[in-house]
């Protein structure tokens, strides 16, 4: 899977988990992700760690992944 299409993929996200408000490419360590901001803690519980090889990073209000509130 190229990362394109784990974006697109992604993207889908929008209309498909309530809370998921924007999917954007994003770096990490000097590597693309996923980056994905989020309005819910219920949003957060739904996505997983990684898309294919790319991991998946949560930005927003209610992130209990990734060490914040």
């Amino acid at each position: 899977m190229k990362f394109s299409d784990a974006l697109i993929q992604a993207e889908r996200w929008v209309n498909e988990i309530s809370g998921v408000e924007r999917v954007a490419e994003g770096i990490e360590n000097g590597e693309p992700c996923i980056t994905v901001f989020v309005s819910s803690k219920g949003a957060t519980r739904q996505l997983p760690d990684r898309l294919g090889p790319w991991r998946i990073v949560i930005q927003g209000l209610h992130t209990d992944r990734d060490g914040a509130p």
